[in-house]
């Protein structure tokens, strides 16, 4: 049904666009309504989806829910918290993340921002999170487990 579709080939869906959504209807909107547009309604479909061969995708796709997405492709993801936007990249070493991860999702958040992954703006965080709320810290550890962490868990 969804084939491999990588996540750059599904749409972005705004958070405040998610809560409104008419997620069970039949119809197909126009963007204005509760029903979902077309390109909505694949998304939402993946997300109900329960094929395993759609987990990778539906957890990626899921940040929108968690935060909101300003953009996003397979090798970063950006969002904006309380005014402040947040790009998470691919880890250079993915080892060493896989490593962190066994230990837990924030070992491997911290692994991340080690190797300067974690920028806001143009410039990478401090690499104590020094100066970023705990709720900041928080929402970046859970969009990055959904959307790096899965090979990992």
């Amino acid at each position: 049904m969804f084939g491999n579709k990588t996540i750059s080939e599904f749409p972005l869906m705004k958070r405040s666009r998610f809560k409104v959504i008419d997620k069970e209807t039949s119809e197909i909107g126009d963007g204005k309504t509760n029903a979902p547009t077309e390109e909505e309604k694949r998304w939402l479909n993946i997300l109900k989806s329960e094929a395993p061969e759609h987990e990778k995708l539906r957890r990626k796709l899921s940040v929108c829910y968690l935060a909101e997405v300003v953009s996003y492709n397979n090798d970063e993801v950006t969002i904006v918290y309380d005014g402040a936007q947040y790009t998470i990249k691919r880890p250079v070493n993915s080892l060493r993340i896989a490593r962190a991860r066994e230990q837990s999702p924030m070992a491997a958040l911290e692994e991340l921002n080690f190797q300067r992954c974690i920028v806001t703006g143009a410039v990478p965080i401090a690499k104590d999170f020094s100066g970023i709320d705990s709720d900041v810290i928080q929402l970046l550890g859970a969009v990055a487990e959904n959307f790096f962490f899965i090979p990992y868990l």
